[in-house]
């Protein structure tokens, strides 16, 4: 069980600006190389902490840049207690394996979570479109969502309006669980309305990767797009521009040899699925839209799905491998 002593050294940590997480990650496997925890280092006398930032300054000027007070330490340990929010480093055996196992050093440092972890070991598909999505757009998530949440697939996507939220809501009218990957600080988090009367802590896992007090900026979607991909055993993209954040989802998903699929609209395709046909040549398989389609393609889908997840590793050590051994295809 993580102390408060633990928890409190892991908040400071996640107020920092933190930079890229390789990084911190591998400066953390330096730290437990000399025997030496999170909270007894930040307690050091600066001439004795030297030695561990001499050749990791991108880190020295994170941890000095702005030392939170105790007050606003205690503020947030009681807050997360409060809300029932667990902090989990990187290093803690509860640290979603599947995290370790697709990304390496490039996991994110810590989680922030509320729910049920137990979640992230089903098998999970991911679906990702845009915040604007069509009518049919909209039909085409929740149905899919719901048709693969009664075949015991775990839904995850990034709570974004839209196709994401669309998807959370299927998943959970199914009588499913999904998992909400948030592109902001967990005390920033918002449930969108039309899950408010579905959720439970039972059917619903709250991710963050961001310091708590984060507001959503421009650069969090795309950070927390690698861990969507990561989570998942295979990606529905169900509306996607040209450009934007879906694109790097798929993209991520493709990195890391995950199957994924592209809803195909019939002519005249939505201007929000105008890149859907694009992501057939760089390794898409087609689906068909609507609940008709997810109806016909559900219980195949299901199957590859769970048959990607029993190929998955169970487990994951720390520190991770030197590198997750996957290719960029572009």
């Amino acid at each position: 069980m993580t102390s408060a002593r633990q928890l409190r050294a892991w908040i400071r940590l996640s107020l920092c600006r933190l930079g890229v997480a390789e990084t911190w990650n591998r400066w953390l496997v330096e730290l437990e190389a000399a025997d030496l925890a999170l909270e007894d280092f930040l307690e050091l006398p600066e001439h004795q902490a030297r030695p561990f930032l001499r050749n990791w300054p991108t880190v020295a000027r994170a941890l000095r840049r702005e030392v939170p007070s105790s007050d606003r330490l205690d503020r947030i340990a009681e807050q997360l207690a409060r809300e029932k929010i667990h902090l989990i480093p990187i290093n803690d055996p509860r640290y979603p394996a599947r995290l370790l196992a697709d990304l390496g050093f490039d996991a994110p440092t810590f989680l922030y979570a509320v729910g049920r972890l137990g979640h992230l070991r089903s098998p999970t598909v991911a679906l990702a479109g845009t915040r604007e999505p069509s009518p049919n757009g909209l039909e085409t998530a929740r149905a899919y969502a719901g048709g693969l949440a009664r075949q015991d697939i775990h839904v995850v996507s990034g709570h974004a309006r839209g196709i994401d939220v669309a998807a959370h809501e299927g998943a959970l009218a199914a009588g499913g669980a999904t998992t909400l990957v948030l592109p902001c600080g967990i005390f920033a988090f918002q449930l969108a309305p039309p899950l408010r009367h579905l959720t439970t802590p039972a059917n619903t896992l709250v991710l963050s990767q961001f310091s708590p007090e984060a507001s959503r900026g421009p650069d969090l979607p795309i950070r927390r797009n690698a861990t969507i991909a990561a989570l998942a055993d295979g990606l529905i993209v169900v509306e996607s521009g040209l450009i934007g954040g879906t694109s790097h989802v798929f993209r991520e998903a493709r990195r890391l040899r995950k199957p994924v699929w592209t809803v195909i609209y019939p002519e005249p395709v939505p201007p929000s699925a105008a890149g859907n046909h694009s992501l057939l040549s760089a390794g898409a398989e087609p689906l068909e839209p609507g609940e008709a389609g997810a109806e016909r393609c559900a219980a195949t889908l299901a199957q590859r799905l769970h048959a990607a997840h029993a190929e998955r590793p169970r487990s994951a050590t720390w520190p991770p491998r030197e590198s997750p051994g996957q290719e960029d295809l572009f």
